[in-house]
């Protein structure tokens, strides 16, 4: 009974009163508890509202004061408004701090019985309020907690968070720092897990980016060959376009030096046939009148007389004949110039 009344008396709800020494948890050299206590944070302000953890005890709970036989970890505040004029208000954090110790784990807030702590209250400059928050305790191993506290209860724009450490000798120090070193030996084991993944994916992402490089490098090699393919194509084509073209040039040239000599005999010929023509069309007197402007060609009867031209027929292929046969003495000196010059 007595040390129900002991946490009742904690627990007592302080609002707007006076300043008083805040209780502590920290023993004489002569409490047999040194070995085992919380060591309470510094205070923590954000703007004008500054929160101080004044006590944080392990106690063992009573069925009827707060719901069950378990040890409730009891956390004892002071919130101050440090601001000299205004007032500010304060709404307890019994409904949403959390409490997370070292390894993670997040304690339970238990329900405060009626008459127990802090609801709501204002918070006026120079009259600290106290509060006590209730939450499962610790597991024996956890070597410190963290207390968060939103900072809407208080009108701040931050969280508050304030750090318990535990102090403790003998097995459950020992026992404390194997926790401690199993959670930073797997920490390490994840740390190594995580960095073994990031390089192997480092590793796979190298790998995938040198065969994509090796796969363009390959690609632009094959498409500058292909170029240089095409090039070289297009090139011998137009070299063997151009040899065709030589060939068939040289086989004309040739073919026009070996009919030089026909051509020659050939203007000859007809040098000689329009010279006769010339002579007896001079010579003819006409007798008909042939129905054509002229005639198609020049027709003379068995005794060479031309007989089928008017005199102004007679002028035209005069004329005519006289353009021949002036070609033809123009062009048998030019053949024959060929014809020695196709000579070796």
């Amino acid at each position: 009974m007595k040390r129900i009344a002991l946490l009742l008396a904690l627990l007592l709800p302080a609002c707007g009163s006076p300043d008083q020494p805040a209780k502590t948890d920290q023993p004489t050299k002569s409490d047999p508890a040194t070995a085992d206590r919380w060591v309470l944070p510094n205070s923590v302000q954000h703007g004008s509202i500054r929160v101080t953890v004044t006590g944080a005890t392990v106690e063992q709970q009573a069925a009827n004061v707060i719901g069950g036989a378990n040890d409730a970890f009891i956390v004892r505040l002071s919130v101050e408004n440090m601001h000299p004029s205004l007032r500010g208000e304060y709404k307890t954090w019994a409904d949403n701090a959390t409490l997370t110790d070292n390894f993670g784990n997040q304690y339970k807030r238990f329900i405060r019985p009626r008459n127990i702590g802090v609801e709501e209250c204002p918070l006026n400059p120079g009259a600290p309020v106290t509060d006590a928050l209730l939450f499962e305790a610790p597991i024996a191993t956890a070597g410190k907690v963290v207390l968060t506290l939103p900072g809407q209860n208080v009108r701040a724009a931050e969280t508050y968070r304030l750090e318990i450490t535990l102090q403790t000798s003998g097995a459950r120090l020992e026992a404390v720092r194997q926790a401690a070193a199993a959670q930073e030996a797997e920490a390490a084991q994840a740390a190594a897990a995580i960095k073994a993944r990031a390089d192997a994916e480092k590793r796979k992402a190298e790998a995938e980016r040198a065969a994509a490089e090796r796969l363009k490098a390959e690609r632009l090699l094959a498409e500058e060959r292909a170029r240089r393919d095409a090039e070289l194509r297009k090139k011998e084509a137009e070299a063997e376009a151009e040899r065709l073209r030589n060939e068939t040039a040289k086989r004309e040239r040739e073919a026009e030096i070996a009919a030089l000599p026909g051509k020659l005999a050939a203007a000859k010929q007809a040098l000689e046939t329009a010279q006769d023509k010339l002579s007896k069309v001079k010579a003819s007197k006409s007798r008909y009148v042939y129905r054509e402007p002229t005639p198609p060609d020049d027709y003379f009867d068995a005794g060479g007389k031309y007989i089928f031209y008017t005199a102004a027929q007679r002028a035209a292929r005069t004329t005519a004949l006289q353009k021949d046969i002036d070609r033809l003495l123009a062009e048998i000196p030019d053949l024959e110039m060929r014809i020695k010059a196709t000579k070796p």
